[in-house]
């Protein structure tokens, strides 16, 4: 009986290899898988090309301004809104970028439309509102600037630190944080207790309901800044920013809780 020969079997597989179809050569192996580099052997020539992802959803954006009353609503329609006149509307295509502005055309009643929003606080010249974008118009021969974007924007995100209340700084190694979810939610701590409550933007105003608060004591002058503090925030009826980029809280009456992001 002839001995069997490990290098003469490896040769004749090589040489089957050239000259076998690769799906006769794993039978002959007596193989169902030979994993190599790159794939199975012989390939995977039945496999689909992956689908492409789906186009992102068109973002909606407004912007409004005055004299005239104007307010313009993107989307995948555009809608525009002016005195006296019944709403024109039209298919908007995506918006260009011009450096970090963006810009979208359109053809509006037969005279082109150009809208243009420029990322910067803006601040809504009847109600104080601000707003993340200026913006400007230009429709045929006329030319509006006004206010775009989300006024909520300005106040969702990180954490903000609390730096003063009633225009007195915190006390030293004591800390009141808040925070805005785009749930509709607020949270923070207060200097020594935790709160939580609910807030809605109107079209000039902040709203803030009553928090619920946790029950700890902390030392006297944690306690009194903490009350006052909580009671900034019940009263709040708007918000600003000031010069130094730090968001204020207002009330009615002049009070006022600063606060920088954290």
């Amino acid at each position: 009986m002839r001995s069997f020969d490990p290098l003469a079997a490896a040769v004749a597989v090589r040489l089957l290899a050239r000259a076998v179809p690769s799906a006769l050569l794993l039978s002959l192996v007596g193989c169902t898988h030979v994993p190599l580099v790159g794939g199975w052997l012989g390939g995977d020539r039945g496999s689909a090309a992956p689908a492409p992802p789906p186009p992102a959803p068109v973002q909606p954006y407004q912007a409004t301004g005055h004299e005239p009353e104007w307010r313009i609503d993107l989307g995948e329609q555009g809608v525009m809104r002016l005195p006296l006149q019944p709403p024109l509307s039209w298919v908007q295509p995506p918006p260009e970028w011009a450096g970090t502005a963006r810009r979208w055309q359109a053809e509006v009643n037969g005279k082109p439309l150009e809208l243009t929003a420029t990322p910067g606080l803006c601040r809504d010249s009847m109600s104080g509102m601000p707003r993340p974008d200026g913006v400007s118009v230009r429709w045929g021969d006329a030319r509006w600037r006004g206010c775009g974007g989300e006024a909520a924007s300005l106040l969702l995100g990180p954490e903000w630190l609390v730096v003063s209340v009633q225009g007195q700084p915190l006390i030293d190694r004591s800390r009141a944080t808040l925070r805005f979810t785009p749930e509709g939610r607020f949270t923070g701590l207060a200097s020594c207790n935790h709160f939580t409550g609910a807030w809605r933007l109107g079209s000039e105003s902040l709203l803030l309901n009553p928090p619920a608060v946790t029950m700890m004591a902390c030392a006297p002058l944690v306690m009194a800044q903490e009350d006052r503090l909580l009671a900034v925030l019940k009263a709040v009826n708007r918000f600003d920013f000031s010069p130094k980029g730090e968001l204020l809280l207002l009330t009615a009456d002049g009070r006022q809780l600063a606060a920088r992001r954290n």
